[in-house]
């Protein structure tokens, strides 16, 4: 927190974009002090209130494995240099190594409840909600090396990342990745997770399900990952 703080900003607002976990860590600070609780007690509480029962962040760093049932995870910091990708089990660390930047843990299931309450702003006010919808920069989609992909635009906004019809966000870690996804207009839901690092697998998965759910959903969202994933 003391290094994020005393770094200059990289750019003016709503100049520039720059994906960065270490705004999800400020968020979590607002949110203790608006709160006076802990973070990880506010998270909770609202896992509880919206009916995620397999969904909560570690208490502290003293709970470093995962609460049973669960998936071992593969795919660690060491796989780089054994020279065998996702060969390394990394089931157990410090959660609070990511914090309020990917913490929380939770099943598909789960996080197929929690893109319904995405697409429903279920903690929301409507205003707020609509600006969460709205996508607040474009960028383009680097299709170099894809023979008949045509270069198309994706929409980031308030943490929501929208793909053809979708909205919704990913995130993975050592072992671990996963992503919530929702048709705002057809209501439907996606649940992803996969146990092993890398986001490559689900996103060649979701535009595939995003058209068999809703055809022609993902239209102009090319699949930028080659088929053996």
């Amino acid at each position: 927190w003391a290094i994020i703080k005393n770094q200059p900003a990289a750019f003016a607002p709503n100049t520039s974009f720059a994906y960065s976990n270490s705004n999800y860590m400020v968020l979590g600070q607002i949110l203790e002090a608006v709160r006076g609780e802990s973070v990880i007690t506010t998270i909770n509480d609202a896992c509880t209130l919206l009916g995620l029962t397999d969904t909560y962040m570690p208490a502290d760093e003293t709970e470093t494995g995962l609460r049973e049932p669960h998936a071992d995870g593969y795919g660690g910091p060491l796989d780089d240099l054994l020279g065998q990708p996702g060969a390394s089990v990394c089931t157990t660390f410090n959660p609070m190594w990511f914090n309020t930047y990917g913490g929380i843990i939770s099943t598909a299931s789960d996080l197929q409840k929690w893109a319904g309450h995405m697409r429903d702003g279920t903690l929301l006010s409507p205003t707020v909600h609509a600006q969460w919808l709205a996508d607040l920069y474009r960028y383009p989609l680097d299709t170099t090396g894809y023979p008949g992909v045509t270069n198309t635009t994706f929409g980031y906004g308030m943490g929501t990342w929208s793909m053809g019809n979708y909205m919704g966000h990913a995130g993975g870690m050592n072992g671990w990745a996963s992503l919530p996804y929702f048709n705002p207009s057809s209501g439907d839901t996606i649940g992803l997770c996969q146990n092993t690092g890398g986001l490559e697998p689900l996103f060649y998965l979701l535009p595939q399900i995003m058209d068999y759910l809703d055809p022609g959903s993902a239209a102009d969202y090319p699949y930028p990952w080659s088929p053996e994933h």
